[in-house]
């Protein structure tokens, strides 16, 4: 509730009270807020030196916090979340638990800990929304309900609509897609310049062959950093561009994905076909090289 000098003089008088394990929680929480993990990491040390049992839960769970975003030490993260949840077992703690083992590419055990966190409060938004993720990436297709419960609670917050309405558009269903579709293009007219949402219902034009209308959503996300300097949805235009025969604009994608990726193997495998198909064969066979140096089994 502090705000310029008076949030100066509440921080010099937490300093200056350093026998109080109350204020150096504080100072420590406002260093992490500030991100400054280091000494907010040495302050809720010197907490657990004074007093394993002032707050445990709290500085348990902050100094998983610390290890994941300052030192991205996750085991240790996991040993100081275990700590907390035998202190305090909580829907939050079992969702960062979950996250961590998403990290790993363990989508079993992601899961699990986000079914805890659904057992404990079945009304939580974000438990929805990471079981849906984790579903989705396990291509399980029980994630589309989750994450449609997740839009239903939160249907303004921009992480959850855009994958819920991906998921919806990688769907195989006819009404899936539709609905993914209209949730996209309106926010496309509210989020503007938003380029996952522009990709998202480019995938959408081109299932329903709207190709044309893809790649314009396309060239439009090309204007925004976050389109070019991304190897995968350069791909997707590059694509759209070849499946379009529009082998000039193709080439220039690819490319432009091997400039920032040169062991894409698929964009190497693109580029030899379309030169091929033009008779470059010096540079069809240069492409086709290119795959086998960097996975010589592809012969």
């Amino acid at each position: 509730g502090y705000a310029g000098k008076e949030a100066e003089d509440f921080i010099d008088k937490l300093k200056n009270d350093s026998n109080s394990l109350d204020s150096q929680l504080n100072l420590a929480l406002i260093k992490y807020k500030e991100e400054s993990y280091e000494k907010s990491e040495e302050l809720f040390n010197k907490i657990l030196q004074a007093d394993p049992n002032f707050n445990p839960q709290i500085v348990y769970e902050k100094l998983g916090d610390i290890n994941l975003k300052a030192h991205t030490d996750i085991p240790k993260a996991i040993d100081f979340y275990m700590k907390a949840l035998k202190i305090n077992a909580n829907e939050i703690l079992f969702i960062k638990l979950g996250l961590f083992y998403e990290m790993q590419n363990d989508y079993d055990k992601a899961l699990n800990e986000y079914k805890k966190s659904y057992e404990i409060n079945p009304n939580l938004v974000w438990t929805y929304f990471h079981m849906g993720c984790v579903m989705s990436k396990m291509k399980n297709p029980e994630a589309i309900k989750y994450l449609s419960l997740a839009f239903e609670k939160e249907k303004e917050n921009i992480d959850i609509l855009q994958h819920y309405a991906n998921e919806l558009v990688q769907s195989s269903k006819e009404e899936d897609l539709n609905k993914g579709i209209a949730i996209l293009e309106k926010a496309k007219d509210f989020y503007i310049g938003n380029v996952d949402i522009l990709c998202s219902l480019a995938i959408g034009y081109d299932k329903k062959d709207r190709l044309d209308d893809a790649i314009a959503l396309l060239e439009i996300a090309n204007n925004y950093p976050a389109f070019f300097s991304d190897q995968y949805k350069l791909y997707q235009l590059a694509f759209y561009y070849e499946k379009k025969k529009n082998f000039g604009k193709a080439v220039e994608f690819f490319k432009r994905v091997l400039a920032i990726n040169k062991g894409s193997i698929r964009s190497l495998l693109h580029l030899g076909v379309i030169f091929k198909t033009a008779k470059e064969y010096k540079k069809a066979y240069k492409c086709f090289k290119g795959v086998l140096d960097i996975e010589p089994q592809n012969s």
